[in-house]
């Protein structure tokens, strides 16, 4: 299908990452006509034969992916949902009472009235904004929580409070007829190139723990469907090894070790089997931490650790993955000269605050930050759009039963249909329910998925992709 020519993703492409509105490109280009704006879009992307690419090859397509998504929807068990929302509004009205007793009549989302209630109550000494008011923000109080209960039931009553009002409480407003939500797919809100979503926002939604698992379980497949979720394993890490060409980084994946494990046992200086959940703890930490260019302040916040040892856990990173060192500093350094930095796939995005390709003498540290972490993460990005276009085109062709209903970031999750089963095969159930000639179409769906997904874009690390299927999101592993 020929998608139209789009001026506002075309001029976000060749931005860097800045959306504008129709009438927005009307006055930057000076052209009385979205026409001429696109005649004179084309002869730019002449000079960037990759962007162009990208452009026509992925985003376009991806347009018409994501309006497709937007129409199927996801379908939501209202009554689970209900139960979820009862369940943690019991939850919040219990915390809410707890807390009253020890802290008096205080409204705990106002930070003035609660921050001079725990210095009263507590006796402890917070930190003072800039307007003269205790500071309760996570960073202040999450250190507290493990000395103070009290401040712990305050951190989890802001959790349940928070997930209610973003996650549950809403969902019921985007129900449509059908029994299902629609959610929007943005492709010009990340100079990255992630899709971002709204109405609602399920890229957001809570994966890991208690509340997150309530939260994802009222998403589910509809009666006679089954969910599938075919993700990326450490997606961006594998994609920083084979940027960085970083020796150790790649041994490990080439091993097929666990990474964290191995960043830990590196930097501990504990055998690899020794290493425990705390310890891979940190190393997890700390590899991300490399990706998104955190700081060694940035890290003691994380780790509960002396900003001194973490500068020195980064030091010894940077003196045992030198590939990766040496990668930021050449990239920090071409991106002053060229004023630029680009993705695998040609994605660009100027210095911070500069036109794309203005060259600059010196770098901030949050303009640093972002310019390491663009290649990275906006290389996922490309390469889980690609992953998008390929399984549209080449996979769901021959599963009819499949459609793609949600893409969270390095994820992809289909519902699958269970088809014409006949009665004869459909008393020969699996143990997860499902008629074995179903069971086995799925698996051969997954195959062809993770299969495609893997071979999106070569790295030179192995690209590994895992399937799970369920009834449910929350099954999703």
């Amino acid at each position: 299908m020929l998608v139209p020519w789009d001026p506002t993703l075309a001029h976000f492409l060749l931005s860097g990452g800045i959306a504008l509105s129709e009438s927005e490109l009307l006055e930057k280009y000076q052209k009385p006509s979205l026409d001429e704006v696109i005649a004179q879009q084309r002869e730019l992307f002449k000079k960037y034969p990759e962007l162009a690419a990208l452009y026509h090859d992925i985003e376009l397509p991806v347009s018409q992916i994501i309006s497709d998504m937007h129409t199927a929807g996801i379908y939501i068990d209202q009554a689970r949902l209900k139960a979820v929302q009862e369940t943690m509004q019991k939850k919040r009205e219990d915390l809410s009472t707890k807390l009253g007793k020890q802290l008096g009549d205080v409204n705990l989302n106002s930070p003035k009235q609660l921050g001079d209630a725990l210095v009263t109550a507590l006796k402890i000494t917070l930190p003072k904004t800039k307007t003269g008011q205790w500071s309760t923000g996570y960073d202040v109080l999450e250190p507290l929580a493990k000395k103070h209960t009290l401040i712990a039931d305050i951190l989890e009553f802001r959790a349940v409070d928070k997930i209610l009002g973003t996650y549950v409480e809403p969902v019921h407003t985007f129900i449509t007829s059908d029994g299902r939500i629609h959610p929007t797919y943005i492709q010009t809100a990340a100079a990255t190139g992630r899709l971002a979503c709204k109405d609602p926002n399920i890229q957001s939604t809570p994966i890991i723990g208690e509340y997150g698992t309530m939260v994802r379980s009222y998403y589910t497949a509809p009666p006679g469907a089954i969910l599938i979720g075919c993700d990326y394993s450490q997606q961006e890490l594998r994609i920083l090894a084979h940027l960085a060409d970083d020796k150790k980084l790649k041994e490990a994946f080439e091993k097929n070790l666990d990474v964290h494990t191995a960043t830990a046992s590196e930097l501990l200086g504990i055998p690899l089997n020794q290493v425990g959940k705390a310890e891979r703890a940190i190393g997890k930490t700390l590899n991300f931490g490399i990706v998104y260019g955190e700081t060694a302040y940035g890290l003691a916040r994380q780790l509960g650790k002396p900003v001194p040892d973490c500068a020195h856990i980064l030091h010894k990173y940077f003196e045992t993955h030198s590939g990766v060192k040496r990668y930021f500093d050449n990239l920090l350094t071409s991106a002053k000269i060229q004023g630029r930095v680009e993705t695998l796939m040609g994605r660009h995005r100027g210095v911070p605050g500069k036109r794309v390709g203005e060259p600059v003498k010196f770098l901030t540290a949050e303009q640093e930050r972002i310019l390491k972490n663009f290649p990275i993460q906006g290389s996922a990005a490309d390469m889980t759009k690609t992953a998008m276009v390929r399984v549209t085109r080449d996979v769901l062709p021959k599963y009819p039963l499949a459609r793609l209903i949600m893409q969270i970031h390095d994820e992809l999750i289909f519902e699958y249909q269970h088809g014409h089963i006949d009665d004869a095969s459909a008393s020969k159930r699996t143990t997860d329910g499902l008629p074995v000639k179903t069971r086995a179409e799925i698996e051969h769906f997954c195959k062809d998925v993770v299969n495609s997904m893997q071979n999106a874009v070569a790295l030179s690390v192995p690209v590994v992709v895992t399937s799970s299927i369920g009834h449910t999101w929350s099954e999703l592993k």
